[in-house]
């Protein structure tokens, strides 16, 4: 008894202090300290958490009870069985995502902790009964069950010493805290999971609206919006309801969407689809069924000023949508961000397209299929691709007594597209704008190992090897040299000049045993100045002990450039590789190649000299181990 006695007094002479320097969000903001330790439940003690959500309240006036859990708890029904360890944080609610601080005394720091496990508690229809002004989570009601939900609750008692506020620090009634909201509580904690609050802030009041990107969320149901014949609606104007995984991200672009991109918490959405009519008329799919509770769940909403993309940001509309697809949404929000106006949706689900894959083989089935751990770390089953009629290209050691041919060091499979025939294209170029010396690369289907030759404007480039049969590089030449300047037997002398690489458009095409592709363009700026300047941007990733070549090209200056790492230092194992140059002055790129041996990330400066001018440009160049952990589908919108 003394003990409490003891510290309630301690307790008064710290909130006064609070109070006195308008501390709210965080008693001892200043004197929070890490890193975080943890102790041995049961706790008592002075405590801050942060970040529950109300669950119940017993009366909008003092006094009163607030019954609330961690922000990421899902209630199961009373009558539901839960897994024999549930009493660990990560189950039970302790706020495993939530902060929790503690304070031994008025004069020591705060320290970040392990929040404590509040015991199972029931609210039940019996106890609204008994206090007719207490008013329960519609997410923790579960008709026809007599006890409505157990859960992990912090009670929370408020008193005439407890100090509420709202987000933006003013003060606040119990009639500003509603269901759903999210707070931080400073008090007393006791064994038995009350909290004895000295200070409680309202994150949720007043309602902050944000301009917010999801990503990931899947589509579950489109209600249409019919209109009337006076205001009739757009054939682009719905509600979507939508759900996201609580393993996909969320982004915030502040009041006005003029905040550079950061990541941040996602808004909670709606406790149920009962909340709202037209989510209440959803029939969830199966696939997700399984799931669903532990889902955020959110109403979208469409009008005609809405853009709609797909995954390659080419305009759609709303019959390009369909369930199960996977969106991310860009679009204001308030509140608990049950509604979101969306501005952008992007369909990332189409169109369908094949992706590139690069990995090894971990495991062969006996249906000819098999998996691959992929360079990102992906683990993942292919198909057996062969089948009659699939055209192959190899390269492997052939037994001519026996005709077998084994040793495969190179295999490309294409559908059967007609015997013997197999077609070449370019889908895609990458950059499509650089100057002189930028490296390129092609996507597309029919490149061949070797042989391989670019046709760039009048240029061409030969002797280019494809290892995976869909993509080739290139680098941009100084020089157009022409195709008959590479003659073959019996071909006459060639009498077409070579010509200097000047800006302006050209067009790119592949040409090998397959015959000579599509064109695609690119395009080469002016150079409006003569001022020396970097011009290459990234240098990619590499992996240890696998070969890499990256460069770093420059334009503008008079004369030859020497080039030099002036700051920091190149990873181990690469080094600056110089062009052989055989006209003046030299202005080559230079190339950073070699076998890498050390994992990390390598931040570096490289300048170039050009007589009395010089450029510095930054570059970092991640080595990466050989294994990426796996990733979800994060493309950003903006």
């Amino acid at each position: 008894m003394k003990k409490n006695v003891m510290l309630l007094a301690s307790l008064a002479l710290l909130l006064s202090t609070i109070v006195a320097n308008a501390q709210l969000s965080s008693p001892l903001t200043q004197r929070i300290q890490k890193p975080p330790v943890t102790y041995n439940e049961p706790y008592e003690g002075i405590l801050q958490l942060n970040n529950l959500i109300i669950r119940s309240i017993s009366s909008n006036t003092v006094p009163s009870l607030i019954m609330a859990t961690n922000k990421n708890y899902f209630p199961l029904p009373a009558n539901a069985e839960r897994e024999s360890n549930a009493t660990s944080p990560s189950n039970m609610g302790g706020a495993k995502e939530n902060n929790c601080y503690k304070f031994s005394d008025t004069n020591a720091k705060g320290v970040s902790t392990t929040c404590p496990v509040p015991p199972p508690r029931t609210l039940t229809p019996e106890r609204s009964a008994n206090s007719p002004s207490l008013f329960i989570d519609p997410g923790f009601t579960t008709p026809g069950v007599p006890a409505v939900s157990v859960a992990p609750l912090y009670q929370i008692e408020i008193s005439n010493d407890s100090r509420l506020t709202l987000r933006n620090r003013e003060s606040a009634s119990m009639s500003d805290f509603s269901i759903g909201d999210q707070i931080n509580v400073f008090g007393f904690y006791n064994k038995d999971g009350t909290i004895k609050a000295l200070i409680v802030r309202n994150l949720s009041k007043p309602e902050e609206k944000r301009y917010m990107q999801l990503e990931n969320v899947q589509l579950i149901g489109i209600d249409k919006i019919t209109g009337t014949p006076e205001s009739p609606s757009s054939e682009n104007s719905a509600t979507l309801v939508v759900i996201q995984k609580e393993n996909f991200p969320c982004y915030d672009f502040g009041a006005q969407g003029t905040v550079k991109k950061r990541e941040s918490v996602c808004p909670l959405g709606l406790k149920s689809f009962d909340e709202n009519q037209i989510s209440r008329n959803v029939q969830v799919p199966s696939t997700v069924t399984p799931f669903i509770n532990t889902t955020r769940k959110y109403l979208v909403n469409v009008s005609n000023s809405t853009i709609l993309i797909d995954k390659a940001k080419n305009r759609i509309t709303l019959k390009d949508l369909s369930i199960g697809d996977q969106l991310h949404i860009y679009g204001l929000t308030s509140g608990k961000g049950e509604v979101i106006h969306a501005e952008i949706v992007r369909n990332i689900s189409k169109p369908i397209s094949a992706d590139n894959f690069r990995g090894n083989v971990t495991q062969v089935n006996n249906d000819g299929s098999f998996v691959v751990k992929t360079d990102k770390g992906l683990l993942v089953t292919v198909q057996n691709p062969l089948q009659v009629g699939a055209y192959v290209n190899f390269k492997g050691v052939l037994d001519e007594t026996k005709n077998i041919v084994d040793q495969i060091s190179e295999l490309s499979i294409k559908s059967k597209l007609g015997v013997g025939t197999i077609t070449l294209g370019i889908s895609s170029i990458n950059p499509a704008v650089g100057y002189v010396g930028r490296k390129i690369t092609l996507d597309g289907y029919g490149f061949t190992p070797t042989g391989n030759a670019v046709n760039f404007g009048r240029g061409y480039i030969p002797n280019i090897s494809s290892f995976d049969g869909t993509t080739l590089s290139f680098t941009v030449p100084e020089n157009l040299v022409p195709a008959c300047s590479y003659p073959r037997q019996g071909q006459p002398v060639c009498l077409m000049p070579i010509s200097l690489t000047t800006p302006g458009k050209y067009p790119v095409s592949v040409t090998n045993t397959n015959g000579t592709s599509n064109a695609l363009e690119f395009s080469i700026p002016t150079i409006l100045t003569s001022d020396l300047k970097i011009y290459s941007y990234s240098l990619g990733t590499a992996t240890i002990q696998m070969l890499y070549s990256g460069m770093v090209s420059a334009n503008g200056g008079k004369d030859s450039y020497q080039w030099s790492v002036s700051n920091g230092i190149l990873p181990p194992g690469l080094h600056l590789t110089e062009a052989v140059c055989i006209t003046a002055p030299c202005q080559t790129p230079i190339s950073i190649t070699g076998t890498p041996t050390t994992a990390g990330n390598y931040a570096f400066t490289i300048t170039v000299q050009s007589g009395n001018e010089s450029a510095s440009k930054e570059f970092t160049l991640s080595i990466l181990s050989g294994s990426l952990p796996g990733q979800g589908n994060n493309t950003s919108i903006r």
